[in-house]
């Protein structure tokens, strides 16, 4: 009898959903020898089903509403406001000719000693960028236009994260302006002599 017991405790933690999967898994396993268990667990899964409709409800605060509003509000002005740092960045740096064709390309910094490059590529629609594999961790906000990277399409607000090793090959469709921080150790696959990191 003193076993049953255990099982039927074993059936309400399980109900609470208490169990690993392991303890979870042998009691799957005893149920099966031991029908009238099965049952007793679902008359514990509706009970504690029915346990959150039957607590007293608790008023919320009179201001929970206008507070979380607010917080909502001033989320969404910070990325506009990041966004726009970088857009106003982008018509202070000095742009040029990419070797890449129907690319622009502004450089914001250049840090030798951490081999590393921020710049922002304007494209042209339709453009493909060279494969490449990244050299370090590489940071893309898209500020206009789209950005095709792995199937999925990134727009502006859109933040692409790709780690060391990684390989990728970016097209835009209705061409773009992104902010792009990058190795300037990235490995081009291309068969042109034009392909070179950008610089």
């Amino acid at each position: 009898m003193e076993n049953r017991d255990a099982l039927s405790e074993l059936a309400a933690l399980h109900a609470l959903n208490l169990l690993n999967d392991t303890e979870a898994g042998e009691l799957a396993v005893v149920m099966a020898t031991v029908p009238d268990l099965a049952t007793e667990l679902a008359a514990y899964q509706r009970t504690v089903a029915a346990l959150a409709y039957s607590a007293p409800p608790i008023p919320l605060a009179p201001d929970l509403k206008g507070r979380l509003w607010q917080r909502i509000a001033a989320d969404s002005v910070e990325q506009p406001t990041f966004l726009g740092d970088l857009i106003q960045q982008s018509t202070q740096v000095l742009w040029e000719p990419h070797p890449f064709t129907g690319v622009r390309m502004g450089k914001l910094s250049e840090n030798l000693q951490k081999r590393e490059i921020s710049v922002f590529l304007r494209a042209m629609p339709g453009v493909v960028f060279p494969r490449h594999r990244h050299g370090s961790d590489e940071e893309i906000v898209v500020l206009e236009g789209d950005l095709v990277l792995d199937g999925v399409v990134y727009y502006p607000g859109d933040r692409i994260s790709s780690q060391s090793g990684s390989i990728h090959q970016p097209i835009t469709q209705a061409g773009c302006l992104v902010f792009v921080r990058t190795s300037l150790d990235n490995e081009y696959f291309m068969v042109s002599s034009a392909a070179s990191p950008p610089s």
